[in-house]
């Protein structure tokens, strides 16, 4: 009985190095992806902090999680990274279709480009949203890039009502 006890022990002990190996690997893996992720995400919001236009990071579940400090003069806001600013706290869309997209993001899987509007200034912005994916394709967040386009689109609507008056003389 008593060497078949200690070729139980054996057994035990050797399976438990085993998955205490295994487990270590997987940590060392976690780690290395963690932090890869840290550096990559600290060279995006670097890269959109010195962008020369208004731009943000957002989850994919539609919290801004980041905007540069040109956002910040455009739209006369700080970042705190405690606040839950979404993309409607800032933009509306006229119509409903352009709406319902901002105000769920999560299933958007390409980039596009919207018509919207800032809700203090009432002014007329090209938002270029385009998502960032992660290894197994999920959608990890967007990044944001505004052109401000007021004046063409009050020049176009200027222009359209003279079209408009030259076409009934």
């Amino acid at each position: 009985r008593k060497p078949r006890l200690n070729f139980c022990v054996w057994v035990t002990h050797l399976a438990v190095s085993v998955i205490s190996y295994q487990l270590s690997v997987i940590s060392y893996q976690l780690h290395n992806n963690h932090r890869r992720i840290t550096t990559l995400k600290h060279r995006l919001e670097r890269l959109v902090d010195h962008a020369p236009l208004p731009m943000l990071m957002i989850m994919r579940h539609g919290q801004i999680s980041f905007f540069n400090q040109r956002f910040e003069q455009v739209f006369d806001t700080t970042f705190h990274s405690d606040s839950n600013y979404q993309l409607t706290d800032f933009f509306f869309a006229k119509d409903e279709s352009t709406q319902a997209l901002l105000q769920k993001l999560a299933d958007l899987r390409v980039t596009r480009t919207l018509l919207v509007y800032g809700l203090h200034n009432k002014k007329a912005y090209q938002l270029h949203i385009t998502p960032w994916f992660g290894e197994h394709g999920q959608v990890h967040g967007f990044t944001v890039l505004l052109n401000n386009i007021h004046e063409l689109v009050e020049q176009t609507a200027h222009l359209e009502q003279q079209n408009r008056q030259l076409q009934r003389q």
